[in-house]
């Protein structure tokens, strides 16, 4: 069997990526503390609330963590999309369902119960232009005038610009971040040169390794990186 003609491209190749470098609670820390403004340095503090089997509509939750009574869902998108908002308040209400499980919570008892407040943060880098910063409401999508004072819920969407040479302060703050987009941007070069995206993708992980970007995840995991980015099946 000639396994080259069995390659199935990973358009998703930088969600997959994105999920392997921040899965890491360190990595996972800094990101928060970057968009929080905090300066938490213990990664232990977070509770992971990732649906690894989440799949609704054909749709997976990213990254789900719990810290200091922020419930918080980090969305990566490749491509504008204004139906973030609608996935996220489906991915928080996997998220609280998990926590209320896991902390015996009765929601059918008479006192009130203290909950987290809901985070949620959408890292775009896809090719559309978008500004630095966006906040989507799931109100947005409905129907029907005066919506946001008849709606029950006004669920948001912050949606974070992290392509090459956007938010430069939030770069700054997360290295991790910043040396994502060079990867990213490192790749899209290559794809314009007219590379496959294997070629790209190999290229861009030795030019990053040579240049100490994301070295140390690069370099130890050379070889998953780029099966994640181009999955195989017979």
């Amino acid at each position: 069997m000639d396994m080259q003609k069995n390659v199935r491209v990973n358009f998703k190749y930088k969600d997959s990526l994105f999920r392997f470098i921040f899965k890491d609670k360190e990595a996972l820390l800094t990101l928060y503390n970057a968009v929080n403004e905090s300066d938490y340095t213990d990664p232990e503090a977070l509770e992971i609330y990732t649906m690894e089997d989440f799949v609704y509509m054909n749709m997976k939750n990213d990254l789900s963590f719990l810290i200091d009574w922020n419930m918080n869902v980090f969305e990566h998108q490749s491509t504008y999309n204004p139906n973030m908002p609608l996935r996220g308040f489906l991915y928080m209400a996997a998220a609280f369902k998990k926590y209320i499980a896991l902390n015996r919570l009765d929601i059918y008892g008479s006192k009130r119960l203290s909950l987290p407040v809901p985070r949620y943060y959408v890292f775009y880098n896809g090719l559309t232009e978008r500004p630095d910063e966006e906040i989507w409401y799931l109100t947005d999508s409905m129907e029907g005038a005066a919506t946001s004072e008849k709606s029950c819920v006004q669920f948001r969407a912050h949606m974070v610009n992290i392509n090459m040479e956007r938010n430069s302060k939030l770069m700054e703050k997360c290295p991790l971040l910043y040396e994502y987009s060079v990867f990213v941007a490192e790749v899209r070069k290559r794809i314009s040169q007219n590379m496959t995206l294997r070629e790209a993708i190999e290229g861009a992980v030795d030019e990053c390794i040579r240049n100490g970007i994301l070295a140390n995840i690069l370099q130890g995991n050379k070889a998953e990186v780029t099966d994640m980015c181009l999955e195989e099946y017979d």
